[in-house]
């Protein structure tokens, strides 16, 4: 008795018939000769995409100041912003923190101990430092 064939066999049959026949005119073909392969030399639509988008970023964090791609000048390297954040604690010898506006002297050293003071300034009377609770 013939069984009735499934819709899947009757594909997979066709399927092996024309795998078949495409292997016997492969065969009987003369082989084409080899053409250079330059296609994987070039990028991919998604790698200039991305290249693209990283390109406009670094543009526009240099445009925000985030980011410098230009060798300081030799000028610029001497510059300085004028100050040096410093916080100290001050308190009286029994270390309660004093609140007041006290003379104070800076210095800096090129040694770590000893020497003479590459830079010194005065902050006294009027122009004194203003100390509250110990900062």
């Amino acid at each position: 008795m013939n069984e009735p064939k499934s819709l899947l066999s009757h594909l997979g049959e066709a399927l092996d018939h024309y795998r078949a026949e495409r292997r016997t005119v492969a065969a009987q073909q003369t082989p084409p000769e080899p053409q250079p392969r330059l296609r994987h030399l070039l990028p991919t639509p998604g790698n200039v995409i991305f290249t693209l988008v990283m390109i406009a970023v670094l543009l526009w964090a240099q445009s925000a100041g985030a980011v410098s791609f230009l060798a300081p000048r030799n000028s610029q390297l001497a510059t300085s912003t004028g100050t040096i954040a410093y916080q100290g604690r001050l308190a009286d010898s029994s270390g309660n923190p004093l609140t007041s506006t006290l003379n104070m002297s800076f210095r800096l050293y090129a040694a770590a101990s000893g020497g003479t003071s590459l830079w010194s300034e005065q902050w006294t009377g009027s122009n004194g430092v203003k100390v509250s609770d110990g900062l």
